[in-house]
């Protein structure tokens, strides 16, 4: 009879079951007198709370036997099984072939067994990540190899940065400089926001987000469900801008006593939560067997983790990266707007390490919101938009795979943060991805039939009112659009002047910043025309920008009846 009290981690626990049995099988012959021997000389000072106490002698005769016993109350003090194929591939290397065998249907067994296990957390935090891999079978059915989909929506967030979340919440409790109360501000596009509050609301912490004004309604609900505080910045800040959300987060935290930025553009336990835990898990889930992942970037910090650590294992899988287009993630300079959301950027953040990807695809709004409506409709997945992005991504690649390869996808976050985006039709007609039979065409026709309109005046945002209205009484005009450093960044009226002037403000040297509208109906040369008809309907102008988003001209109401009417359309 021997007596084995450890303390060590849930994995340490199934890691020693497993490594314990193999060497006081072997060390049996020689001299050992059981398993709590070969524990005591293998694991001299293992830690945490598991306990493991047995009767049962070990015999050589009957190791098989003990084998089974043991990975059977091991397991089932764990509960821990979605890690059974990581732990049955460290058997030790000198068991003979006939023990491993052995071991692995005892271990196989004892999970059947325990299949009904309770799934009993202590917090919610505790059910973030394990999210299952689903295979495809129409999207891609054009493909010869698997194509596998790791459903990262089903966090209890609803997105992959529930993950960074806890991991960076946590490891700043650890490194003692958070404390509960403090306040946590992060500038964020919703999903890594979510997942800090999520955390916050468990641990006890204030949350206040940044979050730029393109973001969905939904995601602010669902965070100010979670008690956060929001604070909506302009779309078109650029990241170093004093108006950017990552500018305002920082400000607050100058201003506000014990608040800390977490930073999830530069926290390594972001690309390292990812390296550790969904790396592995897909290997995990595919027996090792990955051939191309393929992800969408926005800090970088998932693809940065889940390559490494797929590359150390598995050299010659294909990393491939989804990028907008319009960020500049997958290199070149050129910044312009798009709809989706939570991936790419105008810089490039810390933790992202270009050098790992492989391969890179630019991806357009139109294909990544009509794909991921197929995911929807076609594989049951309720995903978002940028998961249609990835999809995209996937199928320009994966082609080059074989027969009986894998390619994952990793889709990101899901539907309830876009319920009056994509899915809605409305919407997706208003913004153009849905063909329109009212009017053909691109607003670049609109301009070639006109092209001798007058080159367009711009304001910059550094000028004063009465240069503004100077400029306005000299040209005859009745609006300019406002520009920064030759970027869009707003839009003056007359009535935009009137209404600060009587307001009581008064100072004419003010810069026309104060009382610009940075609410623009912008459109691109390439927009359809059906997407400029439905802007006018809500707006006396819009704003054509090129890809840098430098605004080309105006139009108007009659720009657009002058086209339709001339039957250019046609």
């Amino acid at each position: 009879m021997f007596g084995m009290k450890g303390v060590m981690s849930r994995t340490g626990a199934v890691l020693f079951g497993l490594m314990a049995t193999g060497r006081a099988i072997v060390a049996a012959g020689t001299g050992l007198r059981d398993i709590g021997d070969a524990a005591d000389f293998c694991f001299p000072s293992l830690t945490a709370p598991f306990t493991y106490i047995t009767e049962k002698p070990l015999q050589v005769a009957g190791a098989f036997l003990f084998a089974e016993i043991l990975i059977k109350d091991v397991l089932a003090s764990c509960r821990q099984f979605s890690y059974h194929r990581t732990f049955l591939a460290v058997l030790p290397a000198f068991c003979s072939a006939d023990l491993q065998q052995a071991t692995r249907t005892a271990s196989r067994r004892a999970i059947i067994q325990q299949s009904e296990d309770i799934m009993l957390f202590e917090n919610i935090l505790q059910v973030i990540g394990k999210t299952p891999m689903v295979k495809l079978h129409r999207v891609g059915s054009q493909l010869a190899c698997n194509l596998y989909a790791k459903c990262e929506f089903m966090n209890p967030g609803g997105s992959l940065k529930d993950r960074i979340g806890k991991s960076m919440v946590e490891a700043a409790e650890r490194e003692g400089r958070i404390k509960p109360g403090d306040t946590l501000i992060e500038p964020t596009s919703g999903n890594t926001g979510i997942g800090i509050a999520l955390a916050g609301a468990v641990r006890g912490y204030r949350v206040i987000i940044t979050l730029p004004e393109k973001m969905s309604r939904e995601k602010q609900v669902v965070l100010e469900a979670l008690g956060a505080e929001i604070i909506r910045t302009p779309t078109e800040a650029a990241f170093d801008s004093p108006e950017s959300h990552i500018s305002v987060a920082r400000r607050l935290q100058s201003e506000l006593p014990n608040a800390h930025i977490l930073d999830q553009y530069s926290n390594p336990n972001n690309p390292r939560v990812h390296y550790e835990e969904t790396a592995q898990e897909i290997l995990n889930d595919l027996d090792g067997q990955v051939d191309m992942v393929v992800m969408g970037a926005g800090t970088g910090g998932s693809i940065t983790g889940v390559a490494k650590r797929i590359k150390e294992l598995r050299p010659n899988c294909i990393i491939v990266g989804a990028d907008p287009v319009g960020s500049i993630l997958a290199g070149g300079t050129e910044v312009g707007t798009y709809k989706v959301e939570g991936i790419g950027y105008d810089f490039i953040p810390e933790v992202l390490e270009r050098e790992v990807v492989d391969e890179w695809v630019k991806t357009t709004d139109q294909h990544s919101f009509l794909l991921a409506r197929r995911l929807i409709r076609e594989e049951g997945l309720l995903v978002g938009g940028s998961s249609g992005s990835v999809l995209f991504a996937a199928l320009q690649k994966a082609p080059k795979l074989k027969a009986g390869q894998n390619c994952v996808v990793v889709l990101p976050d899901g539907v309830r943060n876009y319920m009056t985006k994509f899915v809605d039709n409305k919407w997706m007609r208003d913004n153009g991805f849905f063909e329109s039979k009212m009017a053909a065409g691109q607003v670049g026709d609109i301009l070639e039939k006109e092209s001798n309109r007058p080159a367009l005046v711009c304001a910059e945002d550094v000028q004063t009112i009465r240069d503004v209205v100077a400029i306005m009484r000299q040209k005859g005009i009745s609006q300019l659009p406002v520009t920064s450093g030759g970027v869009l960044v707003g839009i003056i009226s007359e009535r935009d002047l009137m209404e600060f002037i009587a307001a009581g403000a008064g100072d004419t040297n003010a810069l026309v910043s104060k009382c610009m509208n940075r609410q623009v109906a912008v459109v691109g040369l390439h927009t359809p025309i059906s997407t400029l008809q439905e802007s006018l309907r809500q707006s006396n102008a819009v704003v054509v920008v090129d890809a840098a988003r430098k605004p080309v001209t105006i139009l108007t109401r009659i720009d657009l009846l002058d086209y339709l009417a001339s039957g250019a359309q046609g």
